[in-house]
């Protein structure tokens, strides 16, 4: 045959090799995050007195020293009305901003409206803002498991609910190692994203084993499971192809705000996505048929 059977070998390879790859890395690098969700350091340089001037002379001069100094800057936050701002990094820069009190000084003394405007500049370390729910995001993996598997149960029985178990775990097995290669930023959005990835995969397996069960009960002879599965599966192809337009067309509008967050979430939801239809497309015939017996009538 020429369908989804087939192709079977070449998901499996491809799948072993993402999972291996991508768990590797997230098990040597663990999670990439940003700056906000992450260990960092902030410097914050302020000026003792606020107006138009002055603040426009702290920022120029401290972007130029970081920029002459080869200070990478993660991002800046402008507080307190410009008077004081905010720059982010990766790692310690305590030693490398020595000198930017005295750099900012001295831009201030060189404008006769500044020369009296004094800065203090600190360095804080900073711990991330949100840590990963590993406990909340099993629980309610759990929680959508076992729903998944009794719904299942109810539609096709036991070869039904294993498959919309396995391809509800193997979704979200495949996007965690598909952030690990791709390294794309995890929190905040992680948690749901998985939850999205896993809870796709499983509808979309779930609605292919109805069409299973429909297509045992309208068969007037017995039937292989195997050419079961591969009439199913090539009569849902479009429903699998429009799922995944659907998500990418998402992903895209949600990148195309421009938006450093957004743009994160467009990303995973991307990832999610591809997780979720590749794996509903190729597991739920491989489980069902592997369980099922080779001549259902």
């Amino acid at each position: 045959m020429n369908g989804v059977m087939k192709k079977m070998k070449w998901f499996i390879i491809s799948a072993l090799i993402v999972l291996l790859v991508g768990m590797t890395l997230f098990g040597v690098f663990g999670m990439n995050n940003t700056v906000d969700y992450s260990s960092s350091y902030e410097v914050e340089v302020r000026v003792d007195q606020g107006f138009t001037e002055a603040n426009d002379v702290l920022k120029t001069s401290a972007d130029k020293y970081f920029a002459d100094n080869g200070v990478g800057v993660v991002s800046y936050q402008i507080v307190d009305e410009g008077s004081a701002i905010i720059y982010k990094f990766s790692e310690d820069v305590t030693e490398k901003v020595s000198g930017l009190k005295l750099a900012v000084d001295t831009a201030l003394d060189g404008n006769d409206k500044t020369k009296d405007v004094s800065t203090t500049v600190k360095v804080n370390q900073v711990v991330g803002n949100k840590p990963l729910q590993v406990g909340s995001v099993l629980l309610a993996c759990g929680i959508g498991l076992v729903v998944m598997f009794i719904c299942a149960l109810f539609i096709g029985k036991l070869a039904s609910a294993l498959s919309v178990v396995c391809s509800y775990v193997g979704a979200a097995l495949i996007f965690i190692a598909l952030m690990g290669i791709t390294r794309i930023h995890a929190l905040p959005h992680v948690e749901y994203s998985v939850i999205f990835a896993s809870v796709l995969s499983a509808v979309l397996s779930m609605i292919t084993v109805a069409k299973y069960r429909q297509a045992i009960k309208n068969a007037t002879t017995k039937v292989s499971a195997l050419s079961i599965a591969e009439k199913v599966t090539a009569s849902q192809s479009k429903v699998y192809l429009f799922t995944l337009i659907s998500v990418l067309v998402a992903s895209v509008a949600l990148i195309a705000l421009f938006v450093p967050y957004m743009m994160i979430a467009g990303l995973q939801l991307a990832l999610a996505g591809i997780s979720a239809v590749s794996v509903a497309y190729f597991i739920t015939p491989l489980i069902w048929t592997a369980i099922k017996k080779d001549n259902v009538k």
